[in-house]
């Protein structure tokens, strides 16, 4: 079975799997995904955990927006931007 070809992780999670808990099960996989960490944490001992993890590729801080989130997405997984897509006219 083939994993993920990455994953955005927010590692404080309410209700879920503590963020680093993923983290260790990621860097235990035979091909371990990519991953951008996304965070609202101001602890820097937290990000610096994040930060070692030999699968993590970015440390991002809430908020962020959009455009720097998928420019992020790009180059962790090394593709390009697709065009924006146009409705044809109605006609």
């Amino acid at each position: 079975a083939q994993g993920p070809d990455g994953l955005l992780l927010d590692l404080i999670r309410p209700g879920a799997a503590d963020g680093f808990a993923v983290l260790e099960a990621g860097e235990s996989l035979p091909f371990p995904a990519p991953v951008i960490v996304i965070t609202g944490t101001p602890n820097a001992n937290d990000l610096a955990r994040a930060a070692k993890s030999l699968v993590v590729r970015q440390v991002l801080n809430k908020p962020i927006r959009q455009e720097e989130l998928l420019k992020e997405l790009h180059r962790v997984m090394g593709t390009s931007p697709s065009p924006p897509q146009h409705a044809a006219p109605e006609g």
